[in-house]
């Protein structure tokens, strides 16, 4: 039944979108999208942040935090690699979503294909009132290829307020 109530609440409750948006208190969603070829270099185990975003809640809620990007290895040198894939909320812990395995793809000279896989996931989080920064985030924990790039990376924070204040 929560679910239902919710599904109506946050129908009836208008929603601020623009490229990189805040959420307003109540329902509402939050987003930050890459539509472009721009890609964040990932190599090392230095943390980098692909997208953020950020909700202002007037209560407790849940709020959904999913998020799509590919992660490519575009040389055949020093692979097999892991990349994890993570949320953080408020600069706290990454909470790891997803972890992407890249091998040096195939062929040759200019037949090369870089290995490309997709970064996905989703979570839900229980947060109080206030402002909160939620952002993903990746960090290369295997291999030692310097060639990892992120692209289109796309994150998007909904709120399902708490039926009861």
């Amino acid at each position: 039944m929560r679910k239902i109530l919710i599904a109506a609440t946050l129908a009836a409750v208008p929603v601020l979108m623009t490229l990189a948006s805040e959420a307003a208190a109540g329902a509402g969603l939050s987003y930050a999208n890459t539509a472009n070829r721009k890609h964040t270099n990932i190599s090392g185990q230095e943390i980098k942040t692909l997208a953020s975003t950020t909700v202002v809640l007037d209560r407790h809620s849940d709020v959904l935090v999913q998020f799509t990007s590919q992660l490519g290895n575009l040389s055949k040198d020093a692979c097999m690699c892991s990349v994890r894939a993570s949320l953080v909320v408020d600069d706290g812990e990454p909470v790891v979503v997803k972890r992407v395995n890249l091998s040096g793809g195939t062929g040759e000279g200019s037949d090369y294909v870089p290995d490309r896989q997709g970064a996905d996931g989703s979570f839900v989080f229980a947060l109080a009132p206030g402002k909160h920064k939620v952002a993903l985030v990746v960090q290369q924990v295997s291999g030692k290829a310097k060639t990892i790039q992120a692209f289109y990376a796309n994150l998007q924070a909904i709120v399902f307020p708490a039926t009861t204040p």
